[in-house]
C-alpha cells in the first residue's frame, strides 16, 4: 500500500509539472515577443528616415550636379527655392504646379513634389534669362537698322520732299500741343473733332478727346502747319490758319478758295473742289475762307470778284482764277503748275 501510494503521488506530482510552469513560461515567451516585434519597429522606422534622408539628399546633389554650366545666380536661387519649397504644405505645392501648368500625377510622397517644384521654379528662370538675353540681342540688332536706314535716308539723291516731311513731322512739338489741348474747353474740343471728321464714337471723357486730337494733329503736321487739314478733304479755315497754311514751306501746292455765302458761283464750284480734293489725296491742299468772316486777308489777296481761287506754292503766289470753271478746266489749271 506504501508502494503504491508513493507510486501515485509520484505520477501526479510529474503530471503536475506542465500545469504550473506554463503560465510563467507563456508570460516570458510573450514579453521576449513583444521586445522582439518594438525592436524591429524602431530599427525599420530608422531605416526608413535615413533611406529617405539619403535619398532625398541624392536627388537634389544630382539636379545640382547634372548641370554643371549653371550659373552662380541659379546656384543662389536653387538653394533659396529648396529652403523655401521644403517649408511649403502640400496643399501649397499643389497649387502652385497647377498654377504652373505642370503635371504631377507621377508624384506618390513629399519628396518627389519638392524635387517637382523645386525644378519648374529653375526652368522658369532660365526660361527667363535666355528670353531676356535674346529681347536684348532683337532691341540691339533693331536699333542698328534704324540708324542704317537713317543714314541710308538721307545719304539718297532727289529725296529731298521725303526729307522734308520727316523734317516736319520732328518739328511737332507735341508736348506743347498736348498742353494746349488739355487748355480747352470740352465744348472747343468736339468742334475740332468736327472740322477733322473725327468720330465721336467711344470718346465720352475730356482725356479720350485731347488723346484722340493729339494723334490726329501728329499725323497732319507733316501735311499741314496747323494740323487742321486732312487728305482727300476741303477745310474751311479763318484768316489767321490761312496765313499759316500759305507760309508752310515744303508742303506743295495750296488752292485757296476765297468765297461768299451767298454767292451762287461759289455754291457751284464747291463740288467741284471737294471732288478734286478727294481724287488728288494729299498731292494738293484745299482750303476755303469766307471773305465776309475774314475782309482783312481777303483785302490782302486783292480779291476782287467771287470766287478767287488762289494758287500758292512754298509761300508764294502762282496764279490766280476768278469765275466758276468747270472741273476739267480746273483740273487743267492746277496741273499745268505742277
Amino acid at each position: 500500500m506504501v508502494v503504491l501510494s508513493c507510486l501515485i503521488v509520484v505520477v501526479r506530482g510529474w503530471s503536475c509539472i506542465p500545469t504550473t510552469t506554463t503560465p510563467t513560461t507563456t508570460a516570458t515567451t510573450r514579453r521576449q515577443q513583444t521586445i522582439k516585434k518594438s525592436f524591429e519597429q524602431e530599427n525599420s522606422y530608422d531605416i526608413f528616415q535615413r533611406t529617405r534622408t539619403t535619398t532625398t539628399t541624392a536627388l537634389f546633389s544630382s539636379d545640382v550636379d547634372s548641370s554643371p554650366d549653371v550659373d552662380s545666380s541659379i546656384d543662389s536661387s536653387l538653394s533659396d527655392d529648396v529652403v523655401e519649397v521644403s517649408a511649403m504644405r502640400l496643399s501649397e505645392m499643389k497649387s502652385e504646379l497647377k498654377e504652373r501648368k505642370i503635371d504631377f500625377s507621377d508624384c506618390f510622397d513629399k519628396e518627389s513634389l519638392i524635387l517637382k517644384l523645386i525644378d519648374a521654379r529653375q526652368n522658369k528662370n532660365k526660361n527667363s534669362n535666355s528670353n531676356s538675353n535674346i529681347e536684348e540681342e532683337e532691341e540691339e540688332k533693331d536699333s542698328k537698322n534704324e540708324n542704317e536706314d537713317a543714314d541710308t535716308f538721307f545719304n539718297k539723291d532727289g529725296d529731298d520732299e521725303l526729307e522734308l516731311e520727316l523734317l516736319q513731322l520732328l518739328k511737332f512739338d507735341r508736348s506743347k500741343a498736348l498742353e494746349e489741348l488739355k487748355g480747352m474747353r470740352v465744348r472747343e474740343l468736339r468742334e475740332e473733332l468736327g472740322r477733322r471728321r473725327i468720330p465721336r464714337a467711344g470718346l465720352f471723357e475730356k482725356d479720350d478727346i485731347v488723346k484722340a486730337l493729339l494723334e490726329a494733329r501728329e499725323k497732319a503736321s507733316v501735311y499741314s502747319s496747323t494740323g487742321l487739314l486732312t487728305p482727300g478733304e476741303v477745310s474751311d479755315l479763318m484768316q489767321d490758319d490761312v496765313k499759316k497754311e500759305i507760309e508752310f514751306v515744303g508742303s506743295g501746292l495750296l488752292l485757296v478758295d476765297v468765297y461768299a455765302t451767298w454767292c451762287g458761283p461759289c455754291q457751284m464750284i464747291a463740288p467741284l473742289l471737294k471732288e478734286i480734293a478727294l481724287e488728288e489725296g494729299d498731292k494738293i491742299r484745299i482750303i476755303k475762307m469766307d471773305s465776309d468772316k475774314n475782309p482783312t486777308l481777303a483785302s490782302e489777296l486783292k480779291v476782287g470778284g467771287l470766287p478767287t481761287l488762289v494758287l500758292f506754292s512754298n509761300g508764294n503766289e502762282i496764279d490766280r482764277l476768278e469765275g466758276a470753271p468747270n472741273k476739267e478746266q480746273l483740273t487743267g489749271w492746277i496741273n499745268s503748275h505742277r
